[in-house]
């Protein structure tokens, strides 16, 4: 269960910011964006800055930041642009990658351009929990949903993509484009994704800000896995129907009989060979794009003929 342990407003100094800014992020947290830190920087030069909200959750032993990523860092410049010790190396870097240039028309070029903010002259409302398991956590980052927040569904899906040890390291948008595939085959041959035929209700959750939940059954993460490790180039599996097909391929044919498949699709779409070609083509097309159903029928028509090719008799 979340628990909510204290809620405090908290008089923000130099050494609360840094305590912030430091803390260990949820994995996968969202990247940090020079759109918002301008936007937050732009409210504070105005004097229209808001009482930020900064949330903490403790799991397993280690204190999580859960919001308050962008505005800890953006006060702690602020804080330290103006004393003789300057900005450490932490905030330097901030302010390089993400503060410098034009914010509302003023160019700020060095911390020095950056407004003054005194100690404990802003105050944040800080809230702290505590989580027992990952489904907690989960719902802890997503308490901060607000409109000023704004997270998003990929920023949800990052958070069970990262608590996976067979995902962690693997590139987000890729996770999400072949689980977007393997959720689909699922709903007519759940028994090859390690699912029995009454995962259907269950399959039903699956959806919107609740897709990420799917990562949590061994057998959609052995297929994710196999189509982002699998399939070289993520082009083929980006559109839903790519990734349907790419999921198709595993269902049937497996691990090593679906990869000898891939591999040989590749090479016939670089060499611009039918039928594998005429897919990739219908697949990609910008103008006067095919159906899904027609760029499908093509994917499945290479799939079978790849298979008689490199599989011969053992071809399903």
């Amino acid at each position: 269960m979340l628990r909510l342990a204290s809620t405090e407003m908290v008089p923000v100094t130099a050494n609360v910011a840094k305590k912030f800014r430091d803390m260990k992020a949820l994995t996968n947290e969202r990247e940090l964006k020079a759109g918002r830190a301008k936007n937050h920087l732009n409210l504070l030069r105005r004097g229209n800055f808001f009482t930020p909200l900064w949330g903490s959750c403790e799991y397993k032993g280690d204190v999580y930041r859960g919001n308050g990523n962008h505005t800890s860092r953006l006060l702690l410049c602020c804080l330290q642009a103006h004393t003789k010790a300057g900005l450490d190396a932490s905030s330097q870097q901030f302010f390089d990658e993400y503060l410098q240039g034009n914010v509302g028309g003023l160019v700020i070029e060095t911390a020095a351009d950056l407004p003054e903010v005194r100690e404990k002259e802003i105050t944040a409302c800080v809230e702290s929990f505590t989580a027992e398991t990952h489904e907690d956590v989960v719902e802890f980052f997503r308490r901060y949903d607000s409109a000023a927040s704004a997270r998003s569904q990929s920023d949800l899906l990052g958070i069970y993509i990262g608590e996976s040890t067979d995902l962690a390291e693997l590139s987000r948008d890729r996770v999400r484009y072949a689980l977007n595939g393997v959720l689909r085959v699922c709903k007519t041959d759940p028994a090859s994704f390690g699912m029995d035929s009454s995962s259907g209700s269950q399959l039903s959750m699956f959806k919107g800000n609740q897709t990420g939940a799917a990562l949590r059954l061994p057998g959609i993460v052995k297929a994710v896995k196999w189509i982002v490790e699998t399939v070289p180039d993520s082009r083929l599996y980006k559109n839903a129907v790519g990734a349907s097909v790419c999921a198709e391929i595993y269902a049937t044919y497996g691990d090593n009989a679906g990869a000898k498949i891939i591999d040989k699709m590749i090479e016939d779409i670089e060499a611009d060979n039918d039928p594998a070609a005429s897919f990739e083509a219908a697949l990609n097309k910008r103008h006067n794009k095919p159906t899904p159903e027609t760029i499908l029928k093509k994917g499945r028509t290479a799939v079978r003929e790849i298979a008689k090719t490199v599989l011969g008799s053992d071809a399903a």
